[in-house]
């Protein structure tokens, strides 16, 4: 049979397809069958192997192809041979994803360690394999380049920016990884899923001042931002109060106050990638407050020219928050609530005391001589009373 002619190569991506060469020559019909191919792969009448080839090749074989005509046989064919070699699938190892597929991977603006992640090399195909990195954003929109994250085909490596190239954020992407071989036979893709989160954030927090013996329970505000996909932000708080512990988890302070002093106190919150912020507040603690222990002194009064009336003034007195003045006529027996000011009950007498002055101003109903008595007061009691006399006379028409 006459010669064989030169054909292209018919090679379409996903299934196998040869178009192999016609013969000449003959006398009547040609045929042509192809023995030795791989399984999965058959020729058709139009000389075209087809199929998808069931399993890769140890190594080439060799497959006899054969035009004829009549019986065949004899100077009824003529064959020629060619090797197939049927590589393995494009694939990945799946231990060698699995840290790319199975964990979030975190971005938080201003970490000190940028992405650096090499992903796997894929196996199998024909040639030289190519590597992808798709992401694709919350609008489910393919995103080649998003801000601040590279991937490098030819070093297979995921990066990103530091400074001002950083990723923005808040943002998430899904990400496919696959490899593709120089006939465009595809890996399956492997799906993972990258978010960056903006730096965590403490609002202010307000200074405090407490009493020896009080008993605290403070909540301290969560931070917003941070990388909390996996891992929740963590919260510590330095230094000590005495009396006083500190819940992380819950972000309480709580206990009972037990010495005095100001502590200035830092709040800190981290998140998985060691990116902080700090809060400091002041908590300053006195001594529970008591009683006035000293009488004032230097009390004395002074008649107002022409009336029933007169002014006491005295000295300040320690822990006072404030003076109880009493007024009774000589005599009679001053009250026993340091809330009145007169015994018995007489229309006329009015007290009125001005603590920020250290002054009394005190009406009386009628003429003649009066004692009074002055003592210092807080929320813990009383101190001891001062006392003194007024005389109020008539100065009207030379009055004595």
């Amino acid at each position: 049979v006459g010669a064989w002619a030169p054909y292209p190569p018919d090679n379409t991506p996903g299934q196998e397809r040869h178009k192999l060469p016609a013969a000449t020559g003959g006398d009547g019909p040609l045929t042509y069958t192809a023995t030795g191919l791989p399984a999965g792969l058959t020729l058709g009448r139009d000389r075209i192997i087809r199929g998808a080839p069931q399993a890769a090749t140890a190594s080439p074989v060799t497959v006899t192809y054969t035009a004829a005509y009549g019986e065949g046989g004899g100077d009824n064919s003529a064959s020629l041979t060619f090797q197939v070699t049927v590589n393995p699938p494009v694939t990945f190892n799946a231990a060698e994803l699995t840290p790319f597929i199975d964990d979030t991977i975190e971005y938080t603006v201003g970490q000190d360690n940028p992405i650096n992640m090499t992903l796997p090399a894929a196996t199998g195909g024909t040639g030289t394999l190519t590597y992808h990195l798709d992401f694709r954003g919350p609008a489910d929109s393919p995103d080649a380049s998003p801000q601040g994250l590279f991937f490098d085909a030819a070093t297979r490596v995921l990066s990103s920016g530091v400074g001002t190239d950083e990723p923005a954020a808040p943002q998430s992407y899904a990400l496919a990884y696959w490899a593709e071989d120089e006939k465009g036979a595809r890996s399956a893709p492997a799906a993972s899923h990258l978010a960056v989160a903006p730096a965590p954030s403490l609002p202010e927090i307000a200074n405090r001042e407490y009493t020896v013996g009080d008993a605290v329970s403070i909540t301290l505000p969560a931070a917003t931002g941070g990388s909390t996909r996996l891992v929740r932000l963590s919260y510590s708080l330095e230094p000590e109060v005495p009396g006083l512990s500190f819940d992380p988890v819950a972000r309480t302070l709580s206990g009972t106050l037990t010495a005095t002093g100001a502590t200035e106190l830092t709040y800190t919150v981290t998140d998985r990638n060691g990116v902080s912020d700090t809060k400091t507040f002041t908590i300053a603690v006195k001594n529970a407050a008591e009683a006035p222990t000293e009488a004032p002194e230097s009390v004395q009064t002074q008649q107002q020219s022409g009336s029933k009336s007169f002014v006491v003034t005295w000295t300040e007195v320690s822990k006072a928050d404030g003076y109880a003045v009493q007024v009774a006529a000589e005599g009679d027996d001053f009250p026993t609530d340091r809330g009145e000011t007169a015994w018995p009950d007489v229309d006329g007498y009015e007290v009125r005391v001005l603590d920020g002055m250290l002054l009394a101003a005190v009406n009386v109903p009628e003429y003649g001589r009066y004692s009074v008595r002055v003592a210092a007061v807080n929320a813990k009691g009383a101190g001891p009373w001062a006392t003194a006399t007024a005389t109020v006379v008539d100065t009207t028409d030379g009055g004595q």
